[in-house]
Protein backbone atom coordinates (compact mmCIF):
# COMPACT_ATOMS: atom_id res chain seq x y z
CA UNK A 1 0.00 0.00 0.00
CA UNK A 2 3.10 2.57 0.75
CA UNK A 3 4.38 1.93 -2.77
CA UNK A 4 1.03 2.92 -4.55
CA UNK A 5 0.59 6.17 -1.67
CA UNK A 6 4.11 6.96 -3.27
CA UNK A 7 3.40 6.19 -6.98
CA UNK A 8 0.21 8.35 -6.51
CA UNK A 9 2.18 11.00 -4.60
CA UNK A 10 4.65 10.87 -7.61
CA UNK A 11 2.69 11.63 -10.15
CA UNK A 12 0.24 14.11 -8.41
CA UNK A 13 3.93 15.95 -7.69
CA UNK A 14 4.33 15.97 -11.51
CA UNK A 15 1.07 16.74 -12.72
CA UNK A 16 1.55 19.90 -10.44
CA UNK A 17 4.92 20.66 -11.90
CA UNK A 18 3.87 20.45 -15.38
CA UNK A 19 0.44 23.20 -14.70
CA UNK A 20 3.27 25.82 -13.23
CA UNK A 21 5.48 25.17 -16.02
CA UNK A 22 2.73 25.83 -18.25
CA UNK A 23 1.72 29.30 -16.15
CA UNK A 24 4.71 30.43 -16.51
CA UNK A 25 4.66 30.08 -20.28
CA UNK A 26 1.55 31.45 -20.18
CA UNK A 27 2.90 34.79 -18.55
CA UNK A 28 5.65 34.56 -20.61
CA UNK A 29 3.43 34.78 -23.85
CA UNK A 30 1.36 37.22 -22.43
CA UNK A 31 4.31 39.74 -21.10
CA UNK A 32 5.06 39.36 -25.53
CA UNK A 33 1.98 41.52 -25.51
CA UNK A 34 -1.66 40.90 -25.75
CA UNK A 35 -2.19 43.05 -28.51
CA UNK A 36 -1.43 40.43 -31.24
CA UNK A 37 -4.51 37.93 -31.61
CA UNK A 38 -1.46 35.22 -32.21
CA UNK A 39 0.34 35.64 -28.62
CA UNK A 40 -3.45 35.43 -27.07
CA UNK A 41 -3.97 32.18 -28.66
CA UNK A 42 -0.78 30.57 -27.27
CA UNK A 43 -1.37 32.26 -24.13
CA UNK A 44 -4.95 30.55 -23.88
CA UNK A 45 -3.65 27.09 -24.92
CA UNK A 46 -1.03 26.83 -22.37
CA UNK A 47 -3.50 28.13 -19.84
CA UNK A 48 -5.93 25.11 -20.79
CA UNK A 49 -3.02 22.73 -20.89
CA UNK A 50 -2.08 24.50 -17.23
CA UNK A 51 -5.27 23.34 -16.12
CA UNK A 52 -5.83 20.28 -17.51
CA UNK A 53 -2.49 19.42 -15.37
CA UNK A 54 -4.05 20.98 -12.45
CA UNK A 55 -7.07 18.37 -12.66
CA UNK A 56 -5.39 15.32 -13.00
CA UNK A 57 -4.11 16.32 -10.04
CA UNK A 58 -6.24 17.14 -8.34
CA UNK A 59 -7.52 13.56 -9.34
CA UNK A 60 -4.44 12.09 -7.93
CA UNK A 61 -4.72 14.06 -4.84
CA UNK A 62 -8.31 12.50 -4.30
CA UNK A 63 -7.48 9.21 -5.22
CA UNK A 64 -4.60 9.15 -2.46
CA UNK A 65 -6.91 10.77 0.00
CA UNK A 66 -9.84 8.39 -0.63
CA UNK A 67 -7.35 5.53 -0.38
CA UNK A 68 -5.38 6.56 2.58
CA UNK A 69 -9.03 7.42 4.45
CA UNK A 70 -10.16 3.73 3.20
CA UNK A 71 -7.18 2.50 5.03
CA UNK A 72 -8.23 4.48 8.64
CA UNK A 73 -11.89 3.11 8.76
Amino acid sequence: MSKLIQKTSEVALTEIQNALAELRNCQDEIRKGLTSQVYVDIANKKLSEAIKHMLTAEDWIDALYKDSSDGIQ
